[in-house]
């Protein structure tokens, strides 16, 4: 798709797979990406919304934008559902999209700027996330702030674009072909590294929470976040990531192990890091 296709203008109207006219309508532009943008949404003949559309850019990433919405539509508490997914006609172009509800919280990115928020909130939106990532048996690997949205102040987990299945015999059977790909400051060492692509598995995702789990704590990265990508790597892959004090012996014990460089000192699943997280919420409130 063209730039100019993108942002679509408010009140455009879009048919559907099979051709019925102006099904759906343009209400507003919630958020844009490198390869989709999101939408809210008016769907003819449903009343039973508000929805959101997220909406490809490429025809290159039709097959994705279809994936990522298989892995949403599975049913899995924690995560933004699927409701269906389509495609539409804009400027002569096939494009695709799926249909989701619109989150009026928006993402944990808000929460962030307004610190509305308790620690003992956030050691259970981390713990939560991480079991709804061990139930889908997947690695994200695009999780930050930008990909939790918000409901009745619980995380539900968005855009799996880049998601592959967490065990290495799944991946083979659906064909799954992991490039160095993310953003950048949530990344794992490990994806950063061609030659480590194919070992990924949840502690990459372990090592993600943890960052964003610093950043809920302190309101900030343990590292700048204006370092060159070269100094970003390197101080990732070389172990020189150094998260803040916290004043609590459970959370720096955590923070520590699970921003290790190395995956062997990390927790080395889902299940081990919750207990850790479970610990430190204890610790909290016994404080």
């Amino acid at each position: 798709m063209s730039a100019a296709l993108h942002p679509l203008p408010l009140g455009t109207l879009l048919c559907d797979g099979t051709g019925e006219m102006e099904v759906y309508r343009v209400l507003a532009h919630l958020a844009e990406g490198g390869m989709a943008s999101i939408y809210r949404v008016a769907v003819k003949g449903r009343s039973d919304g508000p929805f959101a559309a997220k909406i490809n850019h490429a025809p290159a990433r039709v097959p994705l934008l279809y994936r990522e919405a298989w892995w949403q539509s599975q049913g899995h508490r924690g995560v933004v559902p699927c409701y269906w997914s389509d495609h539409t006609r804009l400027g002569g172009q096939h494009i695709a999209l799926y249909i989701m509800p619109y989150l009026r919280e928006g993402t944990l990115v808000g929460l962030l700027a307004s610190k509305a928020y308790t620690k003992l909130e956030a050691v259970a939106w981390i713990h939560g996330i991480s079991a709804t990532l061990e139930a889908m048996r997947c690695v994200h690997r695009d999780l930050k702030p930008e990909n939790i949205m918000l409901h009745r102040r619980q995380p539900l987990l968005a855009d799996f674009g880049l998601a592959v299945w967490a065990e290495h015999a799944e991946r083979a059977r659906w064909g799954d072909e992991i490039a160095v790909s993310g953003t950048l400051s949530y990344m794992s060492p490990e994806q950063h590294l061609y030659r480590r692509l194919r070992e990924l598995d949840a502690r990459s995702d372990i090592y993600a929470l943890a960052l964003m789990l610093h950043e809920l704590w302190h309101g900030a990265l343990p590292f700048p976040t204006t370092l060159a990508l070269e100094e970003l790597i390197a101080r990732k892959v070389a172990d020189e990531v150094r998260p803040r004090p916290t004043g609590v012996p459970a959370a720096d014990a955590l923070l520590v192990r699970a921003l290790s460089a190395r995956r062997a000192a990390r927790p080395q699943s889902h299940a081990e890091f919750r207990r850790e997280l479970t610990a430190l919420h204890a610790q909290l409130l016994s404080s």
